[in-house]
């Protein structure tokens, strides 16, 4: 642990929405998740923000089980109905209950074969049984999503509904609920679930609600208030000070080339979660790119993981924190790589820098540039970061130094003394 705790102040203000799934709930405050959804360029990846928002507070997990194993099977066993008298038209013969007045009707408009009777049956469209159905329908769809996205089952926040999919598809289809129509809601569906004496179907109402919150609104700042309500924050402190220390890199180096190139870049940037790709990209018109990963393995893998493969069946890799591929037009992408230690023990520390020495050599082939690896560290680094040395040491009170940037951006834009706040720029972005 360390006493240097800025980084957690600088966290909870910068990018609350990216810390998925491996998480606990935290509430933020709605501007800072309003500020995240300006800069958030990735309309599926809103999608699944939303959906973990919606789903992930305990008292919802909580309520959401209770309401797909509990209550609504109990409630289909039980199901209200109603019987529905309806007409039925026979030719040459009938069976059932004949309507006379209807058939003598028959006979003077010139139909003298025409029979027509009077059945009964059971229905179970009730308005507030309506409801039941729609929103089931809908939470199972989006747990599919949720699912897809890989946030469901194995989130910390998830065990409490990772069988709510399941046993959603079983009451729709393996129950009397399939014989419920799939229509529209309408405002008398939810008056009469809202006053329903029956607490499932005002259980149905208020995700009927919640789920036009998150989903349907067009109102961004109704979608911010749910975030910052349902956003997550990874539960690790060392989770939390690399996603800390990437997101600050990513936003140095969008200060650099928007400053250097104004107008000529866009940002592009997704969330951490399971089965994503880059965490952002950073593009310029001419086709220059600025790729930026946290916690993935993007270079194939070089001597040691193929030794270790080789003498002992490892499947295990190194795994830099973070890695950046730079691509300019016509030349091979050049990466750099960087690891992250939460410590103050300066033993571990140097270890860290052991470990991003060792990248040098492992993805030699891949770091081009004069700038190959990165330690970063919460406390203070003795040497400061100097041009020219393939690894270099950083504290976060200095990080992101302009030595790192320049050695990044290495040919892609001309360097610069001094780069101009993170925050600031990150919030044009």
């Amino acid at each position: 642990m360390t006493s240097t705790d800025d980084w957690e102040a600088w966290l909870a203000d910068e990018f609350p929405g990216f810390l998925l799934p491996s998480s606990m709930h935290r509430a933020i405050a709605p501007e800072v998740a309003a500020r995240f959804l300006a800069r958030l360029g990735r309309p599926d990846h809103l999608r699944v923000l939303q959906g973990s928002a919606a789903f992930s507070p305990p008292e919802s997990t909580a309520e959401l089980r209770t309401f797909v194993h509990v209550l609504v099977p109990r409630l289909v066993e039980v199901l209200p109905s109603q019987t529905e008298v309806y007409a039925r038209r026979w030719e040459e013969g009938f069976q059932g209950r004949l309507d006379v007045r209807t058939t003598l009707a028959e006979r003077l408009a010139g139909n003298p074969s025409t029979f027509v009777t009077r059945a009964r049956r059971r229905s179970y469209d009730l308005p507030e049984t309506v409801l039941l159905k729609h929103v089931l329908s809908r939470v199972g769809r989006e747990l599919a999503r949720l699912r897809d996205a890989g946030l469901l089952p194995g989130a910390s926040w998830s065990g409490p509904i990772d069988e709510c999919e399941h046993r959603i598809g079983l009451l729709r289809e393996g129950t009397v609920l399939r014989q419920v129509s799939d229509r529209p809601i309408e405002a008398s569906d939810l008056v009469a679930a809202r006053s329903a004496r029956e607490p499932t179907y005002r259980t149905a109402e208020r995700w009927y609600r919640r789920l036009r919150v998150a989903f349907d609104v067009p109102d961004e700042e109704a979608t911010a208030a749910l975030l910052a309500r349902g956003a997550l924050a990874p539960a690790s402190a060392d989770t939390r000070f690399e996603i800390a220390v990437t997101l600050r890199l990513l936003g140095a180096l969008w200060t650099r080339v928007n400053e250097a190139e104004p107008g000529q870049w866009t940002l592009s940037q997704g969330l951490i979660h399971s089965g994503r790709r880059d965490l952002a990209v950073l593009r310029r018109h001419d086709g220059a790119r600025v790729e930026v990963y946290y916690n993935q393995v993007v270079l194939p893998p070089g001597p040691r993981d193929c030794s270790a493969a080789y003498y002992f069946g490892s499947v295990g890799r190194l795994r830099p924190d973070w890695t950046v591929a730079v691509t300019v037009p016509g030349t091979p992408t050049r990466y750099v790589v960087g690891e992250i230690k939460h410590t103050a023990d300066g033993g571990y520390e140097r270890t860290g820098f052991s470990e991003a020495v060792l990248y040098r050599f492992e993805y030699g082939e891949a770091l081009t540039g004069w700038l190959k690896s990165v330690l970063t560290v919460p406390g203070a680094v003795a040497g400061k970061a100097r041009v020219g040395d393939p690894t270099i040491a950083v504290g976060w009170g200095d990080w992101v130094p302009s030595v790192v940037v320049d050695g990044v951006l290495e040919n892609v834009i001309q360097p610069v003394d001094e780069v101009p706040t993170v925050n600031a720029a990150m919030a044009s972005a």
